[in-house]
């Protein structure tokens, strides 16, 4: 039960937002609205469906998951991100603490507080407006036209999810950019290019992630066709990425 008794008014129109665009995206991979509304004195309110779990890089890393499992597991996640793209809702917000792992394994999409509703999508929302400088992402996981501050769709998503792919076999983001002034995270991503996933298993002073063995063995198998993959999906253009989530876990 998470209680909008403190919420400024747009904050509070996106915190409704949120409760419809979920309530309308029904599959076992995004966080089901059990309830929502307004109280008598007007404070709204919504009643979230409780996952029992770890956010993806957490719950991969404690239970040791090799190759194989990590990609099986990311491939859920893009499948059900099929399911809000499928609506027309576009999440912005994809990390790692937005993907939690059931005790039993399942992902599941959490926060669409900022997620934007396309307009030939099948949801009818009014979203409130964003301001101007309110970052409403997270930069290091965030496309390079959500930090120009530029027209987003499905692609951006699929920009995100290969960012958090790229954690999950590396255990490290592909930009380091938190500490970055505006200016400058917008340029590292927009200008620079990161290292192959295979490369920077290489590069990294620790081990792997667990469950993924030594660096050399997995530089071996991630370089070629899962490099491409991570790579093209994080392509700048976002018109040389992949269509869609769909097309990334395919």
């Amino acid at each position: 039960l998470f209680d909008g008794a403190h919420l400024d008014d747009s904050t509070a129109g996106r915190f409704d937002a949120e409760r419809r665009i979920l309530a309308a995206l029904e599959h076992p991979g995004i966080a089901r609205i059990i309830d929502g509304g307004k109280r008598e004195d007007g404070t709204p309110y919504v009643v979230m469906e409780l996952v029992q779990g770890q956010p993806i890089t957490h719950y991969c890393n404690h239970h040791a998951l090799d190759l194989p499992a990590r990609l099986e597991l990311f491939q859920k996640v893009c499948v059900a991100l099929e399911v809000a793209h499928r609506h027309g809702v576009v999440h912005r917000d994809i990390k790692a603490g937005n993907v939690m792992v059931s005790d039993d394994g399942e992902p599941k999409l959490i926060d669409f507080g900022i997620a934007k509703v396309l307009a030939s999508g099948g949801i009818s929302v009014d979203l409130p407006e964003t301001r101007q400088g309110s970052a409403l992402m997270t930069p290091e996981y965030a496309s390079p036209e959500q930090l120009r501050g530029a027209p987003v769709d499905v692609t951006s998503d699929v920009y995100s999810l290969g960012v958090l792919l790229y954690e999950l076999l590396t255990g490290t983001r592909p930009h380091k950019i938190a500490r970055l002034s505006p200016a400058e995270m917008e340029n590292t991503v927009c200008n620079t290019i990161p290292a192959d996933p295979s490369e920077m298993v290489m590069r990294r002073m620790t081990s792997p992630p667990s469950g993924l063995g030594e660096a050399g063995g997995l530089r071996r198998r991630l370089r070629g066709d899962i490099d491409r993959i991570v790579m093209t999906a994080m392509r700048v253009d976002p018109t040389d990425r992949y269509a869609s989530a769909l097309g990334l876990a395919q």
